[in-house]
């Protein structure tokens, strides 16, 4: 079953490039889970969302944040590994995470 921010961001991306262009896109959702327990990982993982086009939503408990906003990003407990969910074209997806990656900051935890 899709989510609701699933739903919600497929229509925003048909209202902004139009119902031709949207068919020719595979727009999925990726779940994993980050670990951000210093600055440099903190900054690093706002850059990358920042530089994507792929939305990115942060979940702690029961809050939820934009993964492109630091200062939302500062306000979860980063304590413990965040769930991180990105939504776009499947090929933006896979390279944002790939990216998460070599800078290590998935976790299976």
């Amino acid at each position: 079953m899709l989510s609701f921010n699933t739903i919600f961001h497929f229509f925003n991306f048909i209202e902004g490039r139009g119902y031709s262009d949207a068919i020719s896109y595979v727009i999925m959702t990726k779940n994993i889970k980050v670990c951000l327990e210093n600055e440099k990982k903190i900054r690093k993982f706002v850059q990358m969302n920042t530089s994507s086009s792929c939305q990115v939503d942060v979940r702690s408990g029961q809050s939820y944040i934009d993964g492109k906003s630091i200062i939302g990003l500062l306000s979860l407990n980063l304590l413990k590994p965040l769930y991180v969910s990105v939504i776009g074209d499947s090929n933006k997806i896979t390279d944002l995470i790939d990216s998460y990656e070599e800078y290590d900051l998935v976790t299976t935890a």
